[in-house]
């Protein structure tokens, strides 16, 4: 199968990123340890300034993260901000890095003025007061109509971690996401809204908690009868690298391990001492081929579940771990596309290939 241009540099390249990114594509750190580079010019947090620089006086740049410490993405944002674009930053409300801080101090927490940084609890309305993590990783620009949604938080420790990013210039991902992020600005008890998708059914986002997270029945729905793929046989794949791994959702990691008994190939990534025990019990029970980060040299950050068969093609990503908490503010990117699903599993080829084996 011919590669994409972004993949012929494989072996040295920091990012499986084209220079120009085409809407839905999937984009991978690599870090340093692992053949990359700590810096890179198609880093994240390098389209991420590339994307601030492009917003014009008068329009909306709204970024939401986790944590705010990469002083490059400050200096973009202040820079929007002398500009005039109206800059909306939402972090959590324990994001206690200097950048956001300065942020807070140059914009006010103001939700009604045009521009505010603010951190916030991100909790849904159905959530006592204080509970709930801002765990979205989302920069929307108007100019562009870019959204950028990712694993990874705007921090200097994302550029040296495994982590994923999508990129599309959808209208309706872009205000559907800009507008709840507002809200929580607005409101921190909002809800969320559920899910969006393309007209050809391509992509779909699930916004958490308010809408589904159905990744465990997209693994128990996987056929692992054997198929003709690229004129070879194959049997169908699934391959999951998760940063957490709480026992609320073991039921990925029994699907996983039943379909491995039908003749899936079936692959692990995992940090596990962030990974609870009955998550690790069942896969010790299915004898899952199965890689950890925590005491590599690079760690995980990222969130991704992907199947390749032959009638399903998905990478599923986003901001949301395999985690318990129901009141965190997430998004769940999935992908329907063989060419990223592969372009995934080569990734996903290189983290397994630089963790330990787990036992």
């Amino acid at each position: 199968m011919k590669l994409r241009p972004v993949l012929a540099g494989l072996a040295t390249t920091a990012l499986l990123v084209a220079p120009a990114i085409p809407a839905q594509a999937i984009s991978f750190n690599i870090p340093s340890s692992a053949g990359g580079t700590k810096t890179t010019a198609d880093s994240f947090n390098h389209q991420m300034r590339l994307e601030i620089d492009r917003a014009k006086a008068g329009d909306d740049l709204t970024l939401a993260t986790y944590g705010l410490s990469n002083w490059e993405v400050h200096s973009a944002l202040v820079r929007a901000i002398a500009r005039h674009v109206n800059v909306r930053v939402l972090s959590w409300k324990g994001d206690h890095y200097n950048a956001m801080d300065d942020l807070v101090h140059r914009l006010g927490s103001n939700p009604k003025a045009s521009s505010w940084a603010i951190k916030a609890d991100g909790s849904p309305a159905s959530a006592k007061k204080g509970k709930g993590v801002q765990h979205l990783k989302f920069l929307g620009n108007e100019t562009t109509g870019r959204s950028l949604l990712a694993s990874g938080n705007v921090t200097n420790t994302g550029e040296v971690k495994w982590n994923t990013w999508s990129s599309t210039y959808d209208r309706k991902i872009y205000t559907t996401t800009t507008a709840w992020v507002k809200a929580l600005g607005y409101d921190r008890k909002v809800k969320s809204p559920k899910s969006i998708k393309s007209k050809d059914g391509s992509w779909k986002i699930d916004y958490l908690p308010g809408g589904p997270d159905n990744r465990a029945k997209e693994v128990a729905a996987v056929n692992c009868d054997a198929y003709t793929l690229h004129g070879k046989k194959v049997r169908p794949t699934i391959e999951v690298v998760m940063m957490i791994w709480n026992d609320s959702r073991k039921e990925v990691a029994i699907e996983a391990g039943k379909k491995k008994r039908q003749g899936c190939y079936v692959r692990l990534v995992i940090a596990s001492e962030q990974t609870e025990p009955d998550v690790l019990k069942a896969i010790r029970k299915y004898d899952i081929d199965t890689r950890d980060t925590s005491f590599a040299e690079v760690k995980d950050h990222a969130k991704v579940i992907l199947i390749r068969s032959k009638k399903v093609n998905e990478v599923i990503t986003g901001s949301a771990n395999l985690g318990g908490s129901s009141y965190n503010t997430n998004a769940i990117v999935t992908i329907k596309s063989l060419a990223e699903v592969e372009q995934t599993m080569r990734w996903f080829d290189l983290v397994h290939r630089e963790s330990k084996v787990w036992r």
